[in-house]
């Protein structure tokens, strides 16, 4: 055992439990005896694991629980990102510009993998279809063979008779006079109006102030525009720069979930271990109770022998008084 009051660097068991383990501690010790309030029965590792599975559980219901935060986001982002290319797409209308937005989309596969096992009744239905289908298909195959002759026959017969028609059709159009179209010279227009022709020097007059303020309002609708697209790819950046920071997360907590695991095996073995020792420690643990109860009663006889001995001592000075006073 050490010495509290004992220098610590001087003493040749810890010199030596740090040059060969790198470390020291009592339980190194060979006459070392755990202290009671911290001796381990099967009861306290079962609580110990009790413990680490709940800690376990909380670290993934919380994770999960951000992961459907962001699921909420993302929907939310896709609704605010499609508002703004309606309105982009408005401004592009006028701009006469083409141009092809961007909208996020949401994977059904991959960020909602539990409605695999969601089952319609429409799609019970098409798979009743498809296996009376596939049945009829069957029997179909079967007797196939046998009308195979009758219907190339019956084909080669329809292809004759539709040849004959066009032929008959296309002598009954010739016979006929050739109609004339006036072709419009202007769209969404009387043909009668546009036939005809226009003036000559009429245009449409626009003063420089129409024009200004035709400038004036491309501008308003090119900076908006600019404006939208740069408040749409901040919040895409934004949800991308948090889904980054998920993955780092999620690493961590895989190996922080994986130590955890390694240590739940450790705390299983030693519960085993413990298991086995149970019954030769409640042996020793009773053993232990009826010895200390012994111990008890024998302090208690000294207890009481002291006394006795004491008023034993008392009595023998009187007589000893007693005796020098008659001699």
């Amino acid at each position: 055992m050490i010495n509290n009051n004992e220098n610590v660097d001087r003493n040749p068991a810890i010199i030596e439990a740090k040059a060969t383990y790198g470390m020291y501690s009592l339980k190194m010790s060979t006459d070392y005896e755990v202290p009671e309030n911290q001796q381990i029965n099967f009861s306290k590792k079962r609580q110990q694991m009790v413990l680490l599975e709940g800690s376990i559980h909380k670290l993934k219901v919380d994770f999960n629980n951000k992961i459907l935060d962001l699921k909420h986001k993302k929907t939310e982002i896709i609704a605010q990102v499609s508002e703004m290319n309606t309105r982009t797409a408005q401004i592009n209308k006028v701009l006469e510009v083409k141009e092809d937005l961007f909208l996020p989309q949401i994977d059904e596969k991959a960020e909602y993998p539990q409605k695999f096992f969601n089952i319609t009744d429409n799609e019970i239905d098409e798979y009743r279809q498809l296996k009376i289908q596939r049945a009829i298909d069957g029997e179909a195959a079967k007797k196939g063979t046998k009308k195979k002759r009758g219907a190339a026959a019956a084909e080669e017969e329809a292809d004759k008779q539709a040849a004959a028609d066009k032929a008959a059709k296309n002598a009954s159009d010739a016979s006929k006079p050739a109609e004339v179209k006036l072709k419009p010279t202007h769209n969404n227009a009387n043909p009668y109006l546009n036939a005809v022709p226009p003036r000559k020097g009429h245009k449409k007059m626009e003063t420089e102030l129409d024009e200004e303020y035709d400038k004036i309002m491309r501008i308003e609708l090119q900076y908006e525009k600019m404006q939208l697209k740069s408040e749409a790819e901040a919040l895409i950046a934004e949800f991308d720069q948090e889904i980054k920071e998920m993955q780092k997360e999620k690493y961590r907590l895989e190996s922080d979930l994986k130590n955890a695991e390694i240590k739940l095996i450790l705390l299983f073995e030693e519960l085993i271990l413990l298991k086995s020792m149970e019954s030769k420690d409640q042996e020793l643990t009773q053993q232990l109770t009826s010895n200390r109860q012994e111990k008890g009663m024998i302090m208690k006889e000294i207890t009481d022998i002291t006394k006795k001995l004491k008023e034993k001592k008392k009595e023998i000075d009187t007589i000893k008084h007693d005796e020098e006073m008659l001699l």
